[in-house]
């Protein structure tokens, strides 16, 4: 069972990549991939001492250059909504960011919150328009 643990951590360790942009802000690429076949890549702000995860808007920006309006429709935005509350992600209309704020003990579960919420909103370009 120690082989999990240990297979676990190595994937970890070498699948996801951080690049600093700035002094307060860092980029995520992770191993997850986007109906693009694209990484997902994550963005993470140091913001009043709270630090922000964030889809840096991608996800809504992609599915509206594709025609789904998902902000515009009642209830496609309470699919959306209603599921990123289930991840305990956030919405911020305003730059249609996915986000989650945590602590660096909260972390990896959060990051991987974020994650599943972006995959689930991905794939909501199969829904009618």
């Amino acid at each position: 069972m120690d082989s999990l643990k240990k297979s676990a951590n190595e994937f970890n360790k070498n699948s996801f990549s951080f690049s600093n942009i700035n002094q307060n802000d860092v980029r995520i690429d992770t191993p997850f991939y986007d109906r693009h076949n694209e990484a997902i890549v994550l963005y993470a702000s140091e913001v009043n001492q709270k630090i922000c995860l964030t889809d840096g808007g991608y996800i809504l920006d992609d599915l509206e250059a594709d025609g789904m309006l998902i902000t515009q429709s009642r209830e496609k935005l309470k699919i959306l909504t209603e599921q990123l509350k289930a991840y305990s992600v956030k919405l911020n209309a305003t730059t249609q960011e996915l986000y989650i704020e945590i602590d660096i003990d909260s972390y990896p579960v959060k990051q991987n919150l974020l994650i599943q919420a972006m995959l689930f909103a991905n794939d909501m370009f199969m829904l009618p328009k």
